[in-house]
C-alpha cells in the first residue's frame, strides 16, 4: 500500500473495505422494522499491520503522515492498494484513529488506521447535480 506514491513500512498488512448505509428509524417505539433511508457514507479502509522495533522510524513516519495538514486540514493521500483499487477508493484521509499497541510475544507494534474517502461517488454525483 501506498500513500502518494510512498510506500507504507507495514508488513503483513490487511486492508478491509468497509462501507455504511446511514438510516433513522421510524417504528416509534413499536414493533415495525420502518426505516429511513438516509443515503451512503464515504467507503473506508481499516489497514493494520506490523512494523518491527527495530524499524522504529516506519512508526514515526506513518504517524507524521496521519498528522499532516494542508492549508489547516488533514492531508489528502492519493491512496495506491487492490483492494482500495477494486472498489474505486481513489483519494483518502486519516480518519477516526490510529493505534501502535505492542505486539504480544514480537517485538513490534500492531498498527491498526482508517483511511476514510475523501469526495465519495455520491458525493462527486451531488457536485455535479448542484445539491
Amino acid at each position: 500500500m501506498a500513500l502518494d506514491g510512498e510506500a507504507l513500512p507495514l508488513k503483513s498488512l490487511m486492508v478491509t473495505p468497509t462501507m455504511q448505509f446511514q438510516e433513522k428509524d421510524q417504528s416509534w417505539q413499536t414493533s415495525s422494522t420502518a426505516n429511513a433511508e438516509q443515503g451512503i457514507k464515504p467507503k473506508e479502509l481499516r489497514v493494520s499491520g506490523v512494523i518491527p522495533f527495530t524499524e522504529s522510524e516506519g512508526l514515526t513516519r506513518l504517524f507524521a503522515l496521519a498528522g499532516a495538514t494542508e492549508g489547516g486540514r488533514l492531508k489528502r493521500y492519493l491512496v495506491a492498494n487492490h483492494t482500495a483499487q477494486a472498489i474505486n477508493f481513489r483519494l483518502a484521509t486519516f480518519s477516526g484513529s490510529i493505534e501502535a499497541p505492542k505486539q504480544d510475544g514480537k517485538q513490534a507494534w500492531l498498527v491498526t488506521f482508517t483511511l476514510r474517502e475523501h469526495l465519495s461517488v455520491p458525493e462527486k454525483k451531488d457536485a455535479r447535480e448542484g445539491n
